[in-house]
């Protein structure tokens, strides 16, 4: 997205509409990126199962996209980067809709990434082994992606979110 400002993206966070710390910081971010912004209210707990919040995340989607072709779409991959079920379910989720015609794009990117669960002191590592597209950032790329992580939303250099930031963006596609 820093790399190609001049194409009119759109993120759709499904969580954290009501959220008072996260929400306007996404919307700043999106703003920063020059980028539309959607966001729900989605349960982000875990609430739900992976199966049970499918269904719903669809109807997220459906009723809040009001484009539904895209010419590049960019989702989770199917290990929701470090094992998220929310992630998990928006991955299983946009490919049933793109495969029901209710989405279309003319190529989509899977995250790809290996990682564990928060809190272990992890990260997410690229997965070169499942990847078809890498895109390397330079320096001045990871470093606003870096201050964003770090200034706009808070989250210290030790953080799970800012050792997440790769200096290699990877993805599975479907092309």
């Amino acid at each position: 997205m820093l790399r190609y400002p001049q194409i009119n993206w759109t993120v759709f966070s499904l969580c954290r509409q009501k959220d008072s710390d996260r929400a306007p910081k996404f919307k700043k971010a999106c703003k920063l990126y020059r980028a539309q912004s959607i966001i729900s209210d989605l349960e982000d707990e875990d609430i739900m199962t992976v199966k049970d919040s499918i269904p719903e995340i669809k109807e997220h989607i459906i009723k809040l996209l009001k484009t539904k072709k895209f010419d590049y779409l960019f989702t989770h991959g199917a290990n929701g980067e470090y094992g998220h079920f929310r992630h998990i379910g928006v991955h299983k989720a946009v490919k049933d809709l793109l495969k029901q015609k209710k989405l279309a794009a003319s190529q989509v990117f899977y995250f790809c990434y290996q990682g564990k669960n928060r809190g272990d002191g992890s990260h997410c590592l690229n997965d070169f082994k499942k990847a078809q597209y890498i895109v390397n950032l330079n320096p001045a790329e990871l470093s606003r992606k870096r201050k964003i992580v770090c200034n706009l939303y808070g989250f210290s250099k030790e953080s799970f979110e800012y050792k997440s930031c790769l200096r290699k963006e990877t993805f599975y596609c479907n092309f």
